[in-house]
């Protein structure tokens, strides 16, 4: 079937940026090298999470915690320490941050929220003089509770057709090196030499992913242009592939919040109690109410207080809104993407929504 007969919806371009229980099994692209690779190309096609072509996006981003947990834990997920922590660390999505996903009380921005009160009461000339160690100590705990970001994206790997949508998730950069931000530079790029919108399903460009292996042990990712070809020569086949979609929710499955405050906070084992509905500590007896945190941040009475005030506060459906720093801390690097044209099809139209 040739590319002008095999039809499928136009992509608006303008549109493709526009994102933000028991998970079933769904099929996650490796784009890793193994242990003696040095080099390994991939060859994929973004799908899009919707098949409403009126609100199309190729893009979700999703927030998660890094948490550090005992033996018994790392024992059952078969964790490995980290060696830039010497810690058990493991993903936890944050149950406040993600549409749809959690119950809007995390732990981990709570802690987050009572650590940058506590700095805040440091004079800001004191902060790298009299009161530097104190306020490195306290900054210091913020980073290990603040949330990190990721994109999720549903593909194609070309060289596996056979094993059907597979999804892909990998780190946002702030810097605006990452692969999401190559993916962009790329789409740009395409539009003003070639005039195609790589996102198109009957007109656009598979890409490449090509992981390399640096001296320093690092693995680099690029990624270029490849073939102008349709999804699949045969509809049947591709509408198949656009329809596989599945929610958030089931892609991905949210601890609770007590679950995560009694790995990440109290860091002790979680079991789930019939009786009560919820996990409870297995290292001691499960006592009802607001107590919580009540043997976990004992050195920081303060901290545990203000934490405390602000779990009672928020509610189950309230989404809890953070209090910045004052004055802030000097953010990373931002963005730094070049806007890209408009979609010769939608002149007049936004340009994408960065």
């Amino acid at each position: 079937m040739s590319l002008v007969t095999t039809n499928y919806p136009t992509v608006n371009i303008n549109q493709v940026y526009n994102s933000n229980s028991n998970a079933p099994k769904v099929n996650w692209f490796n784009a890793f090298l193994a242990s003696q690779e040095k080099s390994k190309y991939f060859t994929v096609r973004l799908l899009p999470f919707d098949n409403d072509f009126e609100h199309m996006s190729f893009f979700k981003k999703i927030h998660y915690h890094n948490v550090e947990v005992n033996d018994d834990i790392a024992k059952k997920f078969n964790l490995v320490k980290q060696d830039y922590t010497n810690n058990y660390i493991i993903r936890l999505l944050c149950n406040n941050k993600n549409d749809s996903l959690g119950d809007n009380r995390c732990p981990y921005c709570l802690m987050e929220q009572a650590l940058w009160g506590e700095y805040n009461k440091i004079p800001v000339a004191e902060r790298k003089t009299t009161m530097a160690i104190q306020a490195k100590a306290i900054h210091d705990n913020i980073m290990k509770y603040q949330s990190k970001e990721q994109w999720v994206v549903r593909l194609i790997d070309r060289d596996h057709e056979n094993e059907g949508v597979k999804y892909f998730r990998f780190n946002n950069n702030r810097k605006g090196e990452g692969i999401y931000d190559k993916i962009q530079t790329l789409a740009n790029l395409c539009l003003q030499k070639d005039n195609v919108n790589i996102f198109d399903l009957t007109q656009g460009k598979d890409i490449i992913i090509c992981a390399t292996r640096g001296n320093d042990g690092k693995v680099n990712y690029t990624i270029s242009e490849g073939t102008q070809k349709p999804l699949h020569e045969n509809l049947e086949i591709g509408w198949k592939w656009i329809n596989d979609v599945h929610p958030m929710n089931e892609i991905f499955s949210v601890k609770p919040s007590e679950y995560v405050e009694i790995i990440g906070i109290q860091k002790k084992t979680p079991i789930f109690d019939k009786t009560l509905n919820r996990y409870v500590a297995k290292e001691e007896q499960y006592v009802e109410s607001n107590n919580e945190l009540r043997t976990a941040m004992e050195t920081n009475q303060t901290v545990v207080n203000q934490y405390q005030q602000n779990f009672n506060q928020v509610g189950v459906n309230q989404p809890y809104q953070p209090t910045p720093p004052n004055p802030p801390i000097p953010a990373s690097a931002p963005m730094n993407i070049p806007q890209p044209p408009y979609y010769p099809n939608n002149v007049g139209q936004n340009p994408l929504p960065y």
